[in-house]
């Protein structure tokens, strides 16, 4: 059976090994890249996440199937930033298998959540979280 811990880490691997895009495991370093003018640099983080049982289907028997979703936050400096990050996210893990025995990643994020500003933080960043599902076998 495919462990929450190994759907995480095979996550936040895709996530670093984004060229535009930093990838973060459950944290962001109080140090984060910043351009030139000192705004943040795009960047994803993973926050992980244990799932939950698969619901029974009348089809399919998912006895000991795990139904996980897992936040990846995507930030940056400048809102035109954030928003190409969101899509290159997107376009990265949207139907990516990131083990045996587990289904594609689907975007489960609602359509109602939107871009915030975060100044809380220095430097000040737009930020907005996206979920992506699977399960697995």
């Amino acid at each position: 059976m495919t462990s929450p811990a190994e759907l995480h880490e095979a996550l936040v691997a895709v996530l670093k090994a984004m060229p535009t895009v930093t990838g973060y495991d459950a944290t962001v370093p109080t140090n984060i890249p910043t351009s030139t003018d000192g705004r943040a640099l795009p960047y994803a983080v993973a926050w992980p996440s244990p799932g939950g049982a698969a619901e029974e289907s009348a089809v399919h028997d998912t006895s000991g199937a795990l139904d996980w979703t897992e936040q990846v936050t995507v930030a940056a400096g400048d809102v035109i930033w954030c928003l190409k990050a969101v899509h290159t996210v997107r376009a990265t893990l949207a139907g990516r298998v990131l083990v045996a025995n587990a289904g594609p990643l689907v975007d489960e994020t609602p359509r109602s959540v939107t871009l915030q500003r975060d100044t809380d933080v220095s430097p000040p960043r737009w930020f907005v979280p996206l979920f992506f599902a699977c399960l697995t076998a």
